[in-house]
């Protein structure tokens, strides 16, 4: 959880006073050890030697022998571990006073010997000597991990008419990112895990109304030399585009687009002993969405916010002055939880009467509840993303704008590309700007929950999903926070929902 303030030369946000959540301090994940290299000195530093001549013939006189500088080992590494049986690496020695050999039969070195991991079948640690020509000797081992024989991922794509393409993003060991958009084998891979996270995806037609939501992402282990499987499985599910007239522009209209979201069972919260979690996460308890309902794919934008309401209230706007040029295509902001719901000049009430001759009947817009949040941000998944777990924050920039990437500033909704959106086909639920709920912000309980509204009452209304101005521990799916309802902040925007109209 985190607070409010109010800073009158930089861009108000959501940050961390009145909230009264402990915001950890984390280490940040930028400083890690990537090769195995263990340094070990050994054997005595060499002091200059020095012998006395022999002086004759009732002479005098004196000499000695050279001085040797003690050897100076300053690093020693593998350029890439672990390395792939069939692949190579190459030892790098760094060093100063003497000549240097390692031990496996390498040789002499300068700076640099390259090994093949053919020769290699399993771990295996060099070591360097450097040797001074006065015997003085210190050595330096590093380790090569070795994965073994290359593996293969096999990925079936299921679901998707003919011509159409999948997107499936791949993550794995050291780094590897591959995307796919259709059934195939991905071959030479190293043995670990890796995460399959698919893309929501609609039809070329846009406006007919149709997505395809993605189930069958997972994590999974290829083998050293073996073989691992996965199925993602489209369905098409049905979407809504209205067209709303703009108040300045009779002849002009915005979209908004709405993806259907199916109901079903989740557990809501934080898993137990989750990275990062706050109290306020727990207990995780499960909740039943009881009917589907339409959510915006799109965070409410500065375009669809001006067309309705006449006015854009951003700070990241050319008026504000929190921008130098005016972009409608970025998320709306410095609107508080009044603003949206007033019974007659409120956003919602506005969007409602727009499209009263064309909402299908029984239905109205609102923002969405809390549960119904968390549950289409997670899409079916139990990781602390969508994307995984993704423990070292490694992959949140391909999905989220947050304080390590943003340039502290809001980014157009959609903007990381068709790839970032959840298996909902859902963009920026993470990220960019908080989405305000619809609900009072209150305490989880133990017992199972059906469609859940939040508290009767309180003094703060919960928003979801991290933002630009906040660290990346804010934009977990289980993540909570709050506001008081006439509190605007360039941190904190919405998106809204299509669903039952309440009696």
């Amino acid at each position: 959880m985190i607070s409010l303030s109010r800073p009158s030369a930089a861009p108000p946000q959501l940050n961390a006073e009145a909230l009264q959540k402990c915001v950890r301090v984390k280490t940040s994940g930028f400083f890690r050890v990537s090769l195995r290299t263990i340094l070990r000195t050994s054997g005595s530093l060499a002091a200059a030697l020095f012998m006395g001549l022999c002086l004759g013939c009732g002479g005098g006189g004196g000499g000695s022998s050279p001085s040797y500088p003690p050897p100076i080992i300053s690093s020693f590494t593998a350029s890439k571990s672990p390395i792939t049986q069939g692949t190579s690496t190459t030892l790098v020695a760094v060093f100063t006073g003497g000549t240097g050999h390692i031990d496996l039969g390498v040789g002499p070195v300068s700076n640099g010997v390259p090994v093949s991991s053919g020769t290699l079948s399993k771990d295996t640690t060099f070591t360097l000597t450097v040797t001074n020509p006065a015997g003085a000797a210190v050595t330096a081992t590093t380790t090569v991990a070795v994965n073994g024989p290359p593996g293969t991922l096999g990925i079936t794509l299921t679901g998707l008419p003919t011509g159409m393409s999948g997107l499936v993003n791949v993550f794995g060991p050291g780094g590897y990112s591959h995307t796919t958009i259709t059934s195939e084998n991905l071959t030479g891979l190293a043995s670990g895990t890796y995460a399959l996270v698919p893309s929501g995806l609609w039809d070329g037609a846009g406006q007919t109304g149709q997505t395809y939501q993605a189930t069958g992402g997972q994590s999974l282990v290829v083998p050293a030399g073996g073989t691992a499987n996965a199925t993602i499985t489209y369905s098409a599910t049905p979407s809504l585009t209205f067209q709303v007239t703009d108040v300045s522009n009779p002849s002009g209209t915005v979209p908004l687009k709405l993806n259907f979201i199916p109901g079903g069972t989740f557990l809501m919260g934080a898993q137990p002993g989750e990275q990062d979690f706050s109290d306020d996460e727990l207990p995780q308890h499960p909740v039943t969405i009881g009917q589907g309902f339409y959510m915006a794919d799109y965070l409410t934008t500065q375009a669809l916010w001006t067309a309705l309401m006449g006015t854009n209230p951003s700070w990241f706007s050319l008026g504000a002055g929190g921008s130098t040029t005016n972009d409608f295509t970025r998320p709306v902001e410095f609107v508080s939880w009044n603003d949206l719901n007033a019974a007659s000049t409120g956003f919602l009430a506005k969007l409602n009467a727009a499209t009263a001759s064309s909402r299908p009947t029984g239905m109205a817009f609102r923002l969405p509840t809390e549960a119904e949040w968390e549950y289409a941000c997670r899409a079916g998944t139990t990781t602390r993303f969508y994307w995984g777990d993704d423990p070292a924050y490694t992959i949140l920039n391909q999905y989220a704008w947050w304080s390590g990437n943003s340039g502290a500033t809001t980014h157009p909704a959609g903007s990381l590309g068709a790839g970032s959106a959840n298996p909902l086909g859902l963009f920026d639920i993470n990220g960019n700007v908080w989405e305000w709920c619809g609900d009072w912000y209150g305490p989880y309980t133990t017992a199972a929950q059906t469609d859940p509204a939040g508290p009767a009452s309180g003094s703060f209304h919960v928003v979801r999903g991290g933002s630009w101005y906040h660290g990346d521990n804010f934009c977990r799916s289980a993540n909570r926070s709050y506001s008081g309802p006439d509190d605007r902040f360039s941190s904190i925007g919405f998106r809204v929902v299509l669903a039952a109209a309440g009696p």
